[in-house]
């Protein structure tokens, strides 16, 4: 399915000289026919003349494609497009198709009003379609679609009203319901690749100053800790998602089966012998390790079988970390440690102050031993027999702890960045050619040449 999808992408076009000269000129072109407006404030006129600028510098594009070509690739890649929609998004859709079941036979007849409150997402169908029919996927691949679906899902605003979504009636009846009966969520969909950042990704593009860092720093602590660790009544908190985790199917709760296996085996069994053990004594021990590579995943119970015990269950109530302390912990006492950094004026100069950049690298490096510690549960992410009740709030709880990730970034490359600028830009002479073959017979097309002089080199720009 994902080398079918990735087949639809015509490359020769994506990343040949037709994508400026012809494709994108068609493109304003019906967008003027239209009447659209662009964005940026351009008009038509002004975005062909930009557009027709290029039409003989389509060589400039090169490196442009190359960062783009891995959108488009068949292979199974994380940052490609097919990947997105039938590794990630489509076990999520079946997921949810699983939930339905149980959520309509409680919600019935709330589901009627919020069918009738939701109109345009329905797109003329029926709620229950979205969630009974597989062939209802293809009306949720491109954003637009994504952001239909999820509105089902979540719901959505209309000015100073929120409409209600599946998840919202879903919280108010498990408020009332006795732990084990409550309905599992459902899941909304990853947004398609490239498509604008989520509500989480408030960061800015880069820290204007040493006390903006410190700022942006203290507000994703400030998310994080009250979504990971605090919690609300409806929505609970990774400390408690994991504190109760026998109350969720330890067979529907897995971990992918490769390095991350024996990593959790190790920290919760101390080393992996326990579970190598039980696997010889139920399988063939000549064989056991081509059995084993058979599965992409293990649950949590086939662990605790082979294993023959449930520290691997205690392990996850706390996601311990290191020197006997859970990784909540960890994270506490680093912020402990930077909290008079982040709220209080700064004067100093970040950039050569090692003492407190130390610690901004403690607080962030315990954050993202956190969200790794919880990403461990991932799973392969298509496993048929998925807890629902549980990835649904672990879903919503990895996608904050996902800010982790760029603010990590963007704190390193700032306080490393040298007091000089590396950027480049190209110059070209109005020659597509520039600098491109020192033939002769170039001469014609390449403004380049190089002159030598007394052992020095010169590059000269010839005058046409």
């Amino acid at each position: 399915m994902r080398k079918t999808i990735a087949g639809l992408f015509d490359t020769k076009r994506l990343f040949g000289k037709e994508l400026i000269k012809e494709d994108l000129m068609n493109y304003l072109y019906e967008c003027e026919r239209n009447g659209e407006v662009l964005p940026e404030g351009l008009t038509i006129d002004e975005c062909k003349s930009i557009v027709g600028e290029f039409g003989e510098f389509t060589t400039y594009f090169t490196g442009f494609h190359e960062n783009r070509r891995n959108m488009y690739s068949s292979e199974a890649k994380a940052t490609a497009i097919a990947y997105r929609l039938i590794h990630e998004n489509l076990p999520k859709f079946i997921l949810n198709m699983d939930a339905w079941g149980k959520v309509r036979e409680k919600l019935g007849d709330q589901l009627a009003q919020l069918e009738q409150d939701m109109g345009f997402e329905l797109a003329g169908r029926p709620l229950a379609y979205y969630f009974e029919e597989l062939a209802a996927y293809a009306d949720c691949l491109t954003q637009g679609d994504i952001d239909r679906y999820n509105a089902l899902i979540g719901g959505r605003s209309e000015g100073d009203t929120k409409v209600q979504g599946l998840n919202e009636y879903i919280n108010l009846y498990n408020q009332k319901a006795d732990k084990k009966e409550r309905l599992p969520k459902m899941t909304e969909l990853y947004k398609m690749i490239l498509s604008d950042r989520g509500t989480l990704s408030w960061l800015p593009e880069a820290f204007e100053s040493d006390s903006n860092l410190l700022e942006e720093v203290e507000k994703a602590y400030a998310t994080i800790h009250e979504a990971v660790f605090e919690g609300a009544e409806e929505a609970p908190s990774l400390k408690e998602l994991m504190a109760d985790i026998r109350d969720y199917d330890a067979n529907g709760l897995y971990i992918k089966n490769d390095t991350t296996l024996t990593t959790v085996v190790k920290q919760a069994y101390g080393d992996w012998a326990a579970m190598n053990k039980g696997l010889e004594k139920a399988h063939n021990a000549a064989n056991v390790q081509e059995w084993v590579d058979s599965f992409a995943s293990f649950s949590l119970a086939d662990i605790c079988h082979y294993a023959g015990g449930d520290q691997v269950l205690a392990w996850y109530e706390g996601l311990w970390g290191k020197e006997g302390q859970t990784a909540f912990q960890q994270v506490e006492a680093a912020y402990s440690e930077a909290k008079d950094l982040l709220n209080s004026p700064y004067r100093g100069n970040l950039k050569e102050d090692a003492k407190n950049i130390e610690r901004l690298k403690g607080l962030l490096d315990a954050m993202k031993d956190l969200q790794r510690l919880a990403d461990t549960l991932k799973g392969n992410g298509d496993e048929s027999g998925r807890d629902g009740r549980f990835y649904a709030e672990w879903e919503r709880l990895m996608q904050t702890l996902g800010l982790v990730t760029p603010l990590y970034n963007m704190v390193r490359n700032y306080v490393t960045q040298k007091p000089y600028s590396e950027e480049k830009f190209k110059l070209n002479f109005s020659s597509a050619q520039l600098m491109s073959g020192w033939d002769q017979n170039k001469e014609t097309d390449c403004l380049g040449i190089l002159l030598r002089k007394e052992g020095q080199y010169y590059l000269g720009i010839m005058d046409r």
